[in-house]
């Protein structure tokens, strides 16, 4: 319970917790009569796992705050079957670092559920991740980002699966003049996008959600269903695009709902 000022989560080279597995987890939370969540707080890397190995691990009701960038920075390694539930991930918004940083780790079963992930120049940076990763965010928000809601690139093949569903994601209106609310590249057979509200504010336009290459298969095809987005300046004068499919394979896209509002060339 209580505040915990200038200090560490953290997880270093080769680290790994013996006799843990899918039934028999580690779960770092706080105790049930706390009407709180602890917080931790660090200028930077406040929950940091560098070049570790970690498996089923939950960090639940837990909140993880940096004063100047990256709260949560997970570096190459292994980090499987880990997740954060009902955990408020906290970075300042501007042009320095992203509330989570998930970078060339080989992440299966990475999941967020019930979290907030606010500020940052990204909200979320997921990038290169490794073989069979997959990637799941229900019910989070992520707000008050400068440039670029989620920045999920690439990985090695089969690439990564992403599941995002139910979950709102909004920019800090008085940041970048034209953001953009998702990038997801290569996304693998399987994916899912569903039910997901994303509001863009920005003075020049701004993009919704966009999806390059999608690897969706015939008998396990990509889906983008059900999500809402919309563009929260009506008074802006730039091109507010919203859904951007680029290259698709195996792509279901129905029942979304785009509202353009701006007067600059719009496109669904």
């Amino acid at each position: 319970t209580g505040n915990y000022s200038n200090d560490q989560i953290y997880f270093g080279y080769g680290a790994t917790i013996s006799g843990t597995s899918t039934t028999n987890t580690v779960t770092f939370q706080s105790d049930a009569s706390n009407t709180s969540n602890p917080e931790i707080t660090r200028a930077s890397q406040t929950l940091r796992m560098y070049y570790s190995n970690l498996n089923n691990i939950t960090f639940k009701e837990i909140d993880i705050t940096a004063t100047s960038s990256y709260p949560c920075y997970i570096y190459y390694g292994t980090a499987t079957n880990i997740r954060f539930e009902d955990c408020n991930i906290t970075n300042p918004v501007g042009t320095s670092g992203y509330p989570l940083y998930l970078y060339r780790t080989t992440a299966n079963n990475f999941s967020m559920d019930g979290c907030s992930l606010d500020g940052g120049y990204y909200g979320a940076y997921v990038y290169y991740l490794g073989s069979n990763s997959s990637v799941e965010m229900n019910e989070c928000e992520i707000t008050n980002w400068y440039y670029r809601g989620i920045y999920g690139y690439y990985g090695y093949y089969p690439y990564v699966k992403w599941t995002m569903t139910n979950n709102y994601i909004a920019n800090n209106p008085g940041s970048y003049s034209y953001p953009y609310v998702g990038y997801w590249y290569y996304p693998a057979a399987g994916s899912t996008f569903s039910g997901n509200t994303f509001d863009i504010d920005g003075s020049a336009g701004g993009y919704g959600p966009w999806i390059y290459y999608a690897q969706g298969s015939s008998t396990n095809p990509v889906t983008f269903s059900n999500n809402m987005i919309n563009f929260v300046d009506a008074n802006e004068s730039g091109q507010q695009r919203g859904m951007s499919m680029y290259y698709t394979k195996f792509t279901n896209i129905d029942h979304n709902t785009v509202k353009t509002s701006g007067t600059g060339g719009n496109y669904g």
